[in-house]
C-alpha cells in the first residue's frame, strides 16, 4: 500500500446526502460495466471536486483504469457524508474532505492500527473475566485517591506545554499507531523527568517483538504501548534523528534486538511477553532505558476514569487505546461524539488533555495522522461526567483487533468515551534535575489542595 501526505482539502458544506454500500459501488455499479471511464466521469458533478483533490494529494491515477473508479467512488462517498453531516444544525462537530478521503475501508483500518493476526484460539470461547461486575487483575488499583478528581482544575492540557505535543506524527500506510503513541509519551515523560529528546518510532516498529501476537503480528500489522514500552524499558531507543520513521516494518539491527540486550539485563519481573495482561507495574533494572531515566512502565487500573485523569495531571501524557470510528477520518473540528457503549478498541494514541466548554466536557488526543488532520493533528473527544464515564460501558467483541493477545478472551468489557478508559499505559522515569517537574515542581492534587487551604 502506498503511504499517502496528509495535505487537507475543504470542500465546503454543501447539501447531500450520505451513501450507504461499500466504497466503490455507489458510482461503479451505477456507471454499470465499460461506462465509467472517460466522458462518464467528467460528466459526473462531484468529478470537478475529485480532479483537484488529486492534484492537491498527488495522486498518480489512471483516469481510465479501474482503480480510478474504486478511488473516485469512495472518494463521492465520503464527499457526501462529510456534506450530510455538516447540515445537521445539533452537530458538535464539522467534517472535512482531507487527505483521506479515497482510502478505502480496508486501508482506513489499517491506518487506525487494524489487527490482523491475534485471532483468540477455538478453545477460548468464554468471555474475559473483566465483566461488568470487576474489571479483573487491576481492579484492586482501582480506587487510587479517586476523590482527588474534584479537585482537578477545570481544563488541563499539556500541549503547549511541551515540545513533545508540538508536531503530530503521520503513521502513514503503516499499522503503527501502537508505536507512534509510545514513542510521543516517551519523549514527554523524558522531557518532564529529565531533559527532552526524540524517540525512534521505527525502532519500535522494526524491532519489539510480539511472540503472543498481542494487538497484532508486529510493526505494522498491530501490537500495544505496552510491548512497546517494555522493549524501551529493555533495550533502549534512539533518537528519531538517528534512526527515522520510514512506515514499514524493516530489519532490526542486532544490537537493537531484544535477545541481545537480555544477556546482561536482570528484570525485577516476568517479561509482558510470557504473561501479556498479568503485569500492571514493571520495573527493570538494568535496561537500555536507564540511559534515558527510563525504570519500567505500568499500566493503569481498567475501566476507571479517576486514574486516568491524575495520571495525565500528576505524571504526564498517557498512552491510551480507543476505538476510532470511520467518522474520524473526515474529522475538522469541534468534540467528536460518535461512540457507542459496545465498540471495538481498534486504535492507540496519546492522552494529552481535557476541557470543558459550557455543557461539554472533553478529551483532548493527538492522532498520528499528521499536523493537518483535524485540528492540527488533535481531536476533542466528547467526555462524560465521571460517575457518567465510569459507566459508560459495552462489550467489545473482537478484542482481537484491539490489544487482546492470541489465545484470549471473545470479548470484554470496555468503558468510557469509545472505550477511553479500557487500556491506558504510562512509562516510569527517574526525577533528574534538568527534567520539567524539576523546574516547576512536582504536583500532587492532595497537597496542592491542602497548601491552597
Amino acid at each position: 500500500m502506498a503511504r499517502f501526505t496528509s495535505v487537507l482539502l475543504l470542500l465546503g458544506t454543501a447539501e447531500g446526502a450520505s451513501l450507504g454500500g461499500q466504497p466503490g459501488e455507489t458510482f461503479l455499479a451505477r456507471a454499470g460495466p465499460g461506462q465509467g471511464q472517460g466522458q462518464g466521469w467528467q460528466r459526473h458533478p462531484d468529478h470537478a471536486h475529485f480532479v483537484a483533490f488529486v492534484q492537491e494529494h498527488g495522486r498518480a491515477y489512471d483516469e481510465g483504469s479501474d482503480e480510478y473508479g474504486l478511488r473516485f467512488a469512495t472518494f463521492q462517498e465520503r464527499l457526501q457524508a462529510v456534506r450530510a453531516h455538516n447540515a445537521q444544525t445539533d452537530r458538535l462537530w464539522s467534517a472535512k474532505v482531507n487527505s483521506l478521503a479515497d482510502w478505502t475501508r480496508d486501508e482506513l483500518s489499517t491506518l487506525r492500527g487494524y489487527r490482523h493476526g491475534a485471532k483468540p484460539s477455538s478453545s477460548s470461547s468464554s468471555s474475559s473475566s473483566s465483566s461488568p461486575g470487576g474489571v479483573g487483575l487491576v481492579a484492586s488499583l482501582a480506587k487510587v485517591h479517586g476523590d482527588d478528581v474534584g479537585k482537578l482544575p477545570k481544563e488541563f492540557t499539556w500541549k503547549g506545554r511541551l515540545n513533545a505535543m508540538k508536531d503530530v506524527q503521520d503513521q502513514g500506510a503503516c499499522g503503527s499507531c501502537w508505536a507512534v503513541a509510545a514513542s510521543t509519551v516517551l519523549r514527554a515523560h523524558a522531557e518532564l523527568y529529565q531533559k527532552d529528546r526524540t524517540f525512534s518510532a521505527q525502532q519500535i516498529v522494526t524491532c519489539a517483538p510480539n511472540p503472543q501476537h498481542c494487538g497484532g503480528t508486529g510493526g505494522c500489522e498491530g501490537a500495544t504501548a505496552e510491548l512497546a514500552m517494555d522493549y524501551v524499558a529493555k533495550v533502549g531507543l534512539v533518537t528519531e534523528e538517528e534512526m527515522s520513521y520510514e512506515a514499514v516494518d524493516g530489519s532490526c539491527p542486532t544490537l537493537m534486538r531484544v535477545e541481545v540486550a537480555a544477556k546482561e539485563l536482570q528484570s525485577k519481573s516476568s517479561s509482558p511477553q510470557q504473561k501479556p495482561m498479568a503485569l500492571p507495574d514493571v520495573t527493570v533494572a538494568g535496561g537500555g532505558g536507564e540511559k534515558f531515566g527510563m525504570t519500567g512502565w505500568k499500566k493503569l487500573p481498567e475501566n476507571k476514569v479517576e486514574p486516568l485523569m491524575l495520571a495525565l495531571y500528576e505524571q504526564g501524557p498517557v498512552a491510551i487505546s480507543i476505538a476510532a470510528g470511520d467518522d474520524w477520518s473526515m474529522y475538522d473540528t469541534g468534540i467528536m461524539s460518535a461512540c457507542s457503549k459496545a465498540t471495538v478498541i481498534n486504535h492507540a494514541v496519546v492522552l494529552t488533555g481535557y476541557g470543558e466548554r459550557g455543557r461539554h466536557k472533553s478529551w483532548q488526543i493527538p492522532t498520528s495522522w499528521g499536523s493537518s488532520w483535524g485540528e492540527k493533528g488533535f481531536l476533542r473527544l466528547l467526555r462524560h461526567g465521571k460517575e457518567q464515564e465510569n459507566k459508560y460501558c459495552g462489550w467489545d467483541n473482537s478484542p482481537e483487533e484491539g490489544t487482546a493477545c492470541a489465545g484470549g478472551p471473545s470479548k470484554v468489557w470496555v468503558c468510557g468515551s469509545c472505550g477511553i478508559l479500557y487500556d491506558s499505559v504510562v512509562p516510569k522515569f527517574s526525577l533528574g534535575e534538568g527534567g520539567w517537574w524539576s523546574k516547576h515542581g512536582g504536583r500532587n492534587v492532595t497537597a496542592t489542595a491542602a497548601a491552597a487551604k
